[in-house]
């Protein structure tokens, strides 16, 4: 939050490893319009601001290497079959750039490194069964095929937030919609022209889970 921001705009400021960083906390219509004449892509985390080290989501970034939309939501699919398996309840969303994001709800249990190895462990389960996938960090070790990053689960990261219009020839935005659609949707699809009114999102925190009940479920179906 850039010190030139009105004081009437609420802000939560964090300590990280010793270095403070202040957020802008929008709460109202006047907050949207302000963030609006900044023009920038929005951004928020995985908590709130009441307790910002326990994320009440969990975010799976779908980010291709190359230009493959089949292979694409093919990822999708298989990651969305994983969750539901486990119990959890997946959401997908356009980013307006390259992928998709995969949201899932949680209770606030545990904190940024308690969710984001959940999340980090069925990434690596994915990517070990398919071999269009992966969890290395180093873009050269990524060999063409899509990194699922679980990484903005995270102290002090963010990801782009549902609804937020990108700066690109179009002005695509960050777009949740229902799995149905997915066979005809691009990450681009929808521009602030196209966008339809529903919300594919409104029941999203009404299904959050248990992360730790799904871990107790999970250990009790191992064979002994």
């Amino acid at each position: 939050m850039p010190d030139y921001f009105p004081d009437w705009l609420a802000s939560k400021c964090l300590t990280h490893k010793g270095s403070v960083t202040c957020y802008a906390i929008v709460k109202d219509e006047a907050g949207i319009v302000y963030l609006g004449n900044q023009v920038i892509v929005p951004h928020i985390m995985v908590t709130r601001a009441d307790r910002p080290k326990i994320p009440d989501k969990m975010v799976f970034d779908l980010d291709p290497s190359l230009p493959d939309l089949p292979s694409l939501r093919s990822a999708a699919l298989k990651l969305k079959g994983f969750l539901e398996a486990l119990g959890l309840k997946p959401y997908v969303m356009t980013t307006g750039g390259r992928g998709y994001h995969v949201a899932v709800p949680i209770t606030r249990e545990l904190d940024n490194d308690g969710v984001r190895g959940f999340a980090l462990n069925i990434a690596q389960t994915l990517a070990r069964s398919d071999a269009a996938l992966t969890t290395e960090l180093g873009k050269e070790k990524r060999g063409g095929r899509i990194f699922i990053d679980v990484n903005r689960i995270s102290a002090m990261q963010t990801s782009v937030a549902p609804y937020a219009a990108r700066s690109e020839p179009g002005l695509p935005i960050a777009s949740p919609f229902v799995w149905d659609e997915l066979p005809n949707i691009s990450p681009t699809s929808y521009t602030i022209r196209n966008y339809p009114k529903e919300d594919a999102w409104n029941d999203f925190f009404a299904n959050a889970v248990s992360i730790t009940d799904v871990i107790k479920k999970a250990c009790l179906k191992k064979p002994v």
